[in-house]
């Protein structure tokens, strides 16, 4: 691969080499915090493409759901067009059916009866219809709705003598609010509580979102100072305190960063790059042995996999795992199609 090949980052592609020997490599959030707590976890996700059969965890599941709405909702609003109640609730009934989310009745039965199933949706999205959405209409200009960046190797965060990481992303939206630029990024919880703002720093996403839009904006960047990140913050579930008061179901959190931190951030995502190169020249993927038995409070989705001897593994990938798509952040509907066809 030259110096000068200047195609767009494919899915599934993590590196290319060139000619003076070192690699670029290409990254999102979701790829370092998966290296970062298990290189054969990132071996199976993004390398191999794996995924269990039938596997449809919950949270995973609805945060789609929301995700989506959200997205279609706000996506209106960038383009000028304020939806109504009725609208909002007929957008995130349509996109309910779309996702098949009902079928999670079948895979997490206590789970979904404790949301409220369908009607719980529609009492979620009418409260932030009613309550949060009335607000960023009067106080948020959307300049970005779901645009994907880096794809063409416009953000570069660093290099060294091995490698050169360049950073992709795809935040929900950029807004400008009270004098500054922003990224907005949509999160569902279990509930909103003291511990939630803990969730979101330290963390690999928020950082590149706002070196990701300093780069973008280049010169512009003096009217609209990026230091912060808004977080769009959803309960799952409508819940009351110990004490009988109502919990906040809504809430903004906004997560800034120094210079020194970025820098930091930088850093720490350079040195993982260099860590994968070596991981893919030595096809050597070290697991976490302590986390195989017990991530995210169940069993690692991979642990079927570790737990056999090593002769066997592939026997059981074949048996009990599917190909997924290559993940890559903002696939288009034409790209989607075009590797249908392929």
């Amino acid at each position: 691969m030259t110096d000068f090949d200047t195609s767009i980052i494919k899915p599934g592609e993590l590196y290319r080499i060139r000619h003076d020997g070192r690699w670029e490599i290409y990254l999102d959030a979701t790829m370092c915090s998966t290296f970062g707590i298990c290189q054969q976890m990132f071996h199976h996700s993004f390398v191999r493409s794996i995924t269990p059969k039938g596997e449809r965890p919950f949270a995973m599941n609805l945060g789609s759901w929301w995700s989506e709405v959200m997205e279609n909702l706000y996506g209106s609003f960038y383009k000028e067009k304020r939806l109504s109640g009725d609208e909002v609730i007929q957008l995130a009934l349509t996109v309910w059916e779309k996702l098949n989310v009902s079928e999670l009745e079948k895979f997490h039965p206590k789970s979904y009866k404790e949301f409220g199933g369908k009607a719980g949706a529609i009492q979620m999205i009418a409260e932030y219809a009613n309550t949060q959405l009335p607000i960023d209409y009067q106080t948020w200009h959307i300049v970005a709705a779901e645009a994907s960046f880096g794809r063409n190797r416009e953000v570069r965060i660093g290099e060294n003598d091995k490698v050169i990481l360049y950073w992709m992303g795809q935040p929900d939206l950029y807004v400008i609010s009270g004098g500054r630029l922003m990224p907005v990024d949509h999160k569902t919880v279990a509930k909103i509580d003291s511990n939630t703002l803990k969730k979101y720093k330290p963390n690999i996403q928020l950082p590149g979102y706002i070196i990701a839009g300093r780069i973008l904006m280049g010169d512009r960047i003096t009217d609209y100072p990026i230091d912060r990140c808004v977080i769009n913050c959803c309960a799952r579930k409508d819940m009351l305190t110990k004490d009988g008061e109502q919990r906040a179901r809504f809430k903004r959190f906004f997560i800034s960063y120094t210079e020194d931190e970025l820098n930091e951030w930088a850093r720490h995502r350079l040195a993982q790059a260099s860590a994968l190169r070596h991981c893919f020249e030595y096809n050597e993927w070290q697991w976490t042995e302590s986390l195989c038995s017990n991530i995210w409070n169940r069993p690692c989705q991979f642990q079927n996999i570790e737990e056999k001897p090593p002769e066997t593994r592939e026997i059981v990938i074949a048996a009990d795992y599917i190909k997924k798509e290559p993940w890559i952040p903002g696939r288009k509907t034409e790209e989607e199609k075009k590797d249908d066809i392929a």
